[in-house]
This record gives C-alpha cells, structure tokens and sequence, in this order.
C-alpha cells in the first residue's frame, strides 16, 4: 500500500431528465493526491479515481470508495479531506472516514455570495472579506441589510437562503489556497458532457451504463478489452457492468455487444466506443 501526506475526496452530482418525465441525480466521487502543473495555466490531478452512482442511496458509492482507499493507501498515516456543496450525501462520507475534514467547495460559496448580492460588487467584496476572517457576526449583518433592502419576495428569499446556506456551513468553509475543489467541472467534463449537456430523457438502466462507462474510460480502462467481438448471428445484447475494483475484464464473454446511447452523439468518448464497436 501507498504512503501519501494528503488524500483528496471531492464529490458532486450532475441532474439528468428521465424518460419518465421526472429527474434523477448521478452522483460522482473521486479521490486523488493532489494537483500538479502540466504547462503554464494547466494543473492536473495525482493518480484519480473516479466512482459513479445512479441510486438514491449514497451508501454503495461510499463504500466502493472506502474499499479502494482503504486497500491502497496507508490511510491512518494521511490526512484526508472531503470537499462537496454541502449536500448530506456527500458529508456521509465523514461515516466511513471518521477522521476526515470536510471543506465546502469554494465555487458554491462564491456562486452563493454572488447571488445574494445581485451586481453589488462592494457588498459582495464585504461578504467574502468577512468570510476569510471567519467573521459570522458581520456577515449575518450584512446579509440583514440586504434583506431589508429588497422590496420582491424572491429577492429576500435569495438572500435568506443564501445566509442560511453559509450558516449550515460555515465552519467548513476555507477560503484560502491550502484547500480547493474542482468538482463542478468534472461533473462537466465525466458525466454532463455525456448525460445532460444535450436535450435526452434517460432510463436509470441506461444513464447507470454510460456513467459507468464514463468512469471507466477516465480511470485508464481499455475499452478493447471490455468489448470483443466475433462472427456470431446471435443478436447484440446489451449488459450492466460494475466497473472499479469489482471489474475484470477477463470475465466478460467474447460475444457481440453494443452500448446503449451512442448514436447521434459526437463527443471524441463516444466517437472512441462506436468505431472499436464497428471494428470487424
């Protein structure tokens, strides 16, 4: 197993439409050591690992992750950091990393402040400046002040919620460059560009296949080795996987298989499974 000083745990969730009319969440966790730069203005993270879930419960997903952690690195001599929105699934990891601190991801602190403030760049300045010095008195004052200055409802609604949000968080929330969060983006880049950038209605089947395809294309997976194909006149079948640390490619038979979705998408992902699809 691996000695690290830090291990980093950043979780989000990207919201899908169903074909049933309703909506569903796909959550994403993924861990790494750290960022590094790769050129000027360019970081990337240390040996990720990406986890998917489509169930309403977070539980499986936190374990999944606990199980890789835990069989890789020598996790009592790290520190380990969690960071999300806020959201009760993700602080749920802190049950299976007890010692583990939570930091709130900045770019919903900020994307809250901005909000409450609507264009009031100096009111926005205070909030933040307040929030570096840890200073609650003087944010719940300034988000009075902006309350009883807005005549709509919505409006005072915006900024209670925001107060409230910042209240329920306030001692995760770090500001400074030891601890950030990208999740927001690669909720983007793994599971949006795919499940939700374009007007679709998904099963929960179906979105569960393509996220887990999704993370196992971004974990390092050779898709050649997940899909074979061979002279068969036996109709193409479809089949769920779990991927991760479960998954061996060995145990997967030779027959014709084709993935549920792909047609009509032109992302250089898909693009990659059709033509190893198509490959005779």
């Amino acid at each position: 197993m691996k000695t690290v000083g830090d291990i980093f745990i950043e979780a989000d969730e990207d919201h899908i439409h169903l074909n049933t009319g309703k909506s569903a969440e796909v959550k994403l966790v993924y861990v790494h050591e750290g960022v590094r730069p790769v050129s000027k203005g360019r970081t990337e993270l240390v040996n990720p690992r990406y986890f998917v879930s489509v169930d309403n419960e977070a539980d499986d997903l936190w374990a999944d992750v606990a199980d890789y952690l835990y069989s890789t690195y020598r996790c009592s001599q790290a520190a380990i950091h969690i960071s999300g929105d806020g959201a009760s699934w993700i602080k749920g990891g802190l049950n299976f990393f007890p010692k583990a601190s939570y930091h709130l991801d900045k770019f919903h602190v900020f994307k809250s402040v901005t909000g409450a403030s609507f264009g009031n760049k100096r009111l926005r300045n205070d909030i933040l400046a307040a929030l570096y010095a840890k200073d609650f008195d003087t944010i719940r004052g300034l988000y009075q002040n902006a309350y009883q200055s807005k005549q709509k409802l919505s409006d005072r609604k915006t900024v209670s919620e925001g107060l409230f949000y910042l209240e329920n968080n306030f001692d995760e929330i770090d500001l400074t460059p030891a601890h950030s969060c990208a999740a927001e983006g690669h909720v983007s880049h793994v599971l949006s560009a795919r499940l939700s950038s374009r007007p679709m209605g998904w099963s929960i089947e179906g979105a569960g296949r393509i996220a887990n395809l999704r993370a196992f294309y971004f974990n390092g997976g050779e898709f050649r080795n997940l899909v074979r194909r061979k002279n068969t006149k036996k109709e193409p079948v479809q089949y769920s996987m779990r991927v991760h640390e479960n998954y061996r490619p060995s145990n997967i038979n030779p027959l014709s298989a084709r993935v549920v979705g792909l047609d009509g998408i032109t992302d250089g992902f898909s693009a990659i499974l059709r033509s190893i699809l198509k490959r005779k």
